[in-house]
């Protein structure tokens, strides 16, 4: 996926907001590919970004008292996770693991609150709860 405004103005967390505040967020978001399996984010981590599924599936879990892998939820194409910690700067809420090779978008924290300044009444709010 090549990151332009357009491409972004397509995208749930980005959706309303204007040209020129896409112009600024537009260099700060980059794609990564993850491989089957690979972990992209680790439960009680502090959290640095925000991430938005292009391709692929992953698998939110968190670990029981026992030990176990407790599933919390799998997201697909155009979700968000790590919306939660990134708005309250609290840490990883869970671990997030690829379930197949694919791609997401990752957004900074760093540039967040200056785009979030600029967001819509609500428009921060997409998918809060997914994988968080």
């Amino acid at each position: 996926m090549t990151i332009t405004v357009q491409a972004l103005s397509q995208l749930p967390l980005f959706a309303g907001l204007g040209d020129d505040a896409l112009r600024e967020i537009v260099p700060h978001v980059r794609e990564h590919t993850f491989s089957s399996g690979q972990v992209i984010l680790l439960e009680g981590d502090p959290c640095q970004a925000v991430y938005l599924v292009v391709r692929g599936l992953v698998r939110t879990v968190r670990l029981s008292h026992e030990g176990r892998e407790q599933v919390l939820a799998y997201l697909g194409p155009g979700e968000l996770f790590n919306l939660v910690p990134a708005l309250d700067g609290g840490s990883h809420l869970a671990t997030v693991r690829r379930c197949d090779r694919g791609n997401a978008l990752h957004h900074p924290l760093r540039a967040l609150p200056a785009h979030r300044a600029r967001a819509p009444q609500g428009g921060a709010d997409h998918h809060g709860s997914s994988g968080d």
